[in-house]
């Protein structure tokens, strides 16, 4: 069956960039997250394409970890945010590894790991200063390390914080000395523990915030936060849409939507709206997307358009992230690998 929308990926670019992260990261792990379908770019052709560059997967919902592990994804996938107990079972059996955040988490953990008599793996996770998921004292850290000791079927094998806002050299610095504080009970714990603070923003702030291990999303597809080593990465994604017919010599008269008059000489209608995840917010003077229909200046006789090859350009235009445009875009799309 035909598609009106076709996002071709660069597995070339993807590894490319994946190899520079490795040579900025120097000889720490490195994490692919593969989170909300890899940004939009696809969960398993993503992962696949990545498969011997990195040395394991981050994501953030249960079934996003079930699937990797169905499509033969073999490598550690960490489950970034605690999992509901309902699904814990499942988790557990395919030898995932579970972040915990609370003494509640653990235990949940430690119930399920009875009940199967089998051994799970876990990475705490620590507040640092995001103040959004995480143990915030030493003393919360140490209660979840006497629990752990005392459970055989519990190994901690890993500790990580989120970095606020890497731009904001202070607060990462008080971020990284918190880490550093958390992090010496979970190495005097388990020495052999991965500890990871930083994601993409975080590299360019230097060894010192690298550890063991480092979580890499948005780089992998092409963009830097705050524009860090920005040429060293390119785009992975481009997004084609079907084209419908061209209307000619408006001459003044309406377009779509609404009552804006329209004097191009020519323009192509194309099978892309925001039921497509493309947004209608900054539009100015082209006309406005409706849910599937949309129009862009010019004649095209070719079957398809190009209407995204850097997401940076829309997120600029709609007045957003490159995160939320990457994450949309490929909603209702075919998605094909080059």
């Amino acid at each position: 069956m035909s598609c009106p929308i076709i996002c071709e990926i660069s597995t070339k670019n993807l590894i490319a960039n994946a190899n520079a992260v490795k040579s900025l990261a120097q000889k720490t792990k490195l994490y692919a997250v593969v989170k909300a379908d890899a940004y939009g770019h696809g969960l398993i052709g993503v992962s696949n394409a990545l498969y011997s560059v990195v040395d394991g997967f981050c994501v953030s919902l249960a079934r996003e970890a079930l699937d990797l592990r169905i499509a033969g994804i073999d490598k550690e996938i960490l489950l970034l945010i605690p999992a509901v107990k309902e699904d814990l079972e499942r988790l557990i059996s395919h030898n995932v590894t579970l972040t915990v955040c609370s003494k509640n988490d653990l235990l949940s953990v430690i119930d399920v790991c009875s009940k199967l008599k089998k051994k799970a793996f876990v990475h705490v996770k620590l507040n640092t200063g995001m103040n959004r998921l995480g143990l915030d004292s030493v003393n919360a850290l140490s209660e979840i390390l006497t629990i752990a000791s005392k459970s055989q079927f519990i190994e901690i094998s890993g500790a990580f914080s989120h970095l606020g806002n890497p731009a904001d050299k202070k607060y990462s610095k008080r971020q990284l000395e918190n880490f550093k504080n958390l992090s010496t009970y979970i190495k005097n714990y388990n020495p052999n523990a991965t500890l990871h603070l930083s994601a993409s923003g975080g590299i360019a702030l230097g060894k010192d915030y690298l550890f063991d291990a480092v979580r890499v999303g948005i780089m992998l597809y092409g963009y830097c936060p705050n524009k860090f080593y920005q040429n060293l990465f390119k785009p992975v994604m481009k997004v084609y849409a079907k084209t419908v017919c061209v209307r000619d010599n408006l001459n003044g008269e309406n377009l779509l939507y609404g009552s804006k008059k329209y004097y191009k000489k020519s323009v192509t209608l194309i099978r892309l709206g925001y039921a497509d995840g493309f947004f209608r917010k900054g539009y100015k003077t082209e006309p406005p997307l409706c849910m599937d229909i949309s129009a862009v200046d010019g004649k095209f006789l070719s079957d398809y358009v190009l209407v995204m090859d850097n997401a940076q350009t829309l997120a600029k235009k709609h007045q957003t992230i490159v995160y939320e445009i990457l994450t949309s875009c490929s909603k209702r799309a075919k998605i094909i690998y080059i």
